[in-house]
This record gives C-alpha cells, structure tokens and sequence, in this order.
C-alpha cells in the first residue's frame, strides 16, 4: 500500500512545507555537511534555541536523520 504525502505526513503527525519560495540560509547550511545534505535528500530550513527544522524527502529515513543530529549544533 503506498500513503499520499498528506496522508503520510499525517501518519508521522509532520507538516508539509512549501519549499517553492523558500531562500535557504547559507549560515544555516554552513553547520552541515554539503555532501550528507545532497546525499540524504535534506535541507535544514530553520533553527532556533532547541529545534533544527529540515524538510527531508523521505521521513522514513530515520538513519538520515540520525546522521544530521550528530553535525546539529544544538
């Protein structure tokens, strides 16, 4: 059975985000590996005190997302 991104993300209880008119922050992604973020289909969109947002193509992909964590500064 394959889920729809709505219906996936409701599974996961995620958003989905619009990355159309999203400008990333060249700060932001200087915290990050460019070959892990190209790789691992992530892109850190925004951080604040104790959360690094990222928009990933694949939620599921908890490895990816392990991997991000050991680079995050918080």
């Amino acid at each position: 059975m394959t889920l729809s991104i709505d219906e996936m993300a409701g599974y996961y209880g995620l958003d989905i985000m619009d990355l159309s008119d999203l400008k990333p922050n060249p700060e932001l992604l200087s915290l990050f590996p460019a070959p892990v973020l190209s790789r691992e289909n992530i892109l850190p969109v925004s951080l604040d005190s104790q959360v690094c947002r990222i928009a990933t193509s694949d939620p599921t992909k908890l490895e990816s997302i392990n991997l991000l964590e050991r680079y995050s500064p918080r």
